[in-house]
C-alpha cells in the first residue's frame, strides 16, 4: 500500500562529522516506491527503535560500506542498506517504533485544477 508521506528530517553526521539535518527517510521512502511507512507498520514486533536510531544504524553501515568501496546492490554494499533498510533492521533484532511525530500531514486540496 503505498503512502503519501512528508518525512522530517532527521540528524546524521556530514562528511565532516558535523550534526547536518538529512531527507535520508524521504529519499527510502522514493527507493521503496512510497511503501516505507506501510512496510514499517507491518514489522514483526521485536526490540522497539525510533526511526532516529534506526537512521544512525544505517549511516554507520552505509558509512563503512563507502569506506570500504562497496558502493554496489549486493549484501555489505551502501545501495543494499538503501534498498534492504527494513529487512535488514528486522534482522538485527528491532522493529521502529512509529509515534507519528517522524512525518508531517501531507494535505491534498480536492480544489486542485
Amino acid at each position: 500500500m503505498k503512502q503519501l508521506v512528508l518525512w522530517k528530517p532527521v540528524l546524521c553526521k556530514s562528511v565532516n562529522y558535523t550534526d547536518v539535518l538529512a531527507d535520508i527517510i524521504g529519499e527510502m521512502d522514493v527507493r521503496h516506491r512510497g511503501t516505507l511507512l506501510y512496510q514499517i507498520m507491518k514489522m514483526p514486533s521485536k526490540k522497539p527503535i525510533s526511526l532516529n536510531d534506526a537512521t544512525r544504524l544505517l549511516e554507520q553501515a552505509v558509512d563503512k560500506a563507502f569506506d570500504l568501496k562497496k558502493i554496489h546492490s549486493q549484501p555489505g554494499g551502501s545501495n543494499w542498506y538503501y534498498n534492504n533498510f527494513i529487512s535488514w533492521i528486522s534482522e538485527l533484532g528491532y522493529h521502529i517504533d512509529i509515534t507519528g511525530d517522524e512525518f508531517e500531514p501531507y494535505v491534498i486540496s480536492s480544489q486542485i485544477s
